[in-house]
């Protein structure tokens, strides 16, 4: 599985046509491709308030989720965003709206959650 080609396939600015995390990515977390983890992705669209697009901007697409949700072929993925992505629906992801602004808004987000075995954090920066 190479998760470069995942990203580029799903549109994901974490591939090769511009940031190139893959790459490292791939190394750290091939070992947990078939393993039943549980991963959390902070951030899950390019824009939002850091770049003056509104937190109540229309969603239509969750290019790295896609890419995680192939990757990850037992994990059960959990997205956080300031902006709406509930309408995605698949068994292994469910979505928490939070403005991570503040660190309390993210504990109160997260404090259902059990353990999380690979936490990325793209949000704003």
């Amino acid at each position: 599985m190479n998760l470069t080609y995942l990203a580029d396939k799903y549109g994901s600015d974490k591939g090769s046509r511009k940031h190139r995390y893959t790459e490292l990515y791939h190394m750290l977390f091939q070992p947990f491709i078939d393993r039943p983890i549980t991963f959390m992705e902070m951030g899950l669209l390019i824009g939002g308030p850091e770049h003056g697009i509104t937190a109540a901007r229309e969603t239509k697409d969750l290019p790295s989720i896609r890419v995680w949700l192939e990757y990850f072929s037992k994990a059960q993925i959990i997205g956080l965003d300031i902006s709406d992505f509930s309408w995605f629906q698949h068994e292994r992801f469910s979505f928490k709206r939070c403005d991570m602004d503040l660190r309390e808004n993210i504990a109160a987000a997260t404090q259902d959650l059990n353990d999380l075995d690979i936490i990325i954090d793209d949000a704003s920066h």
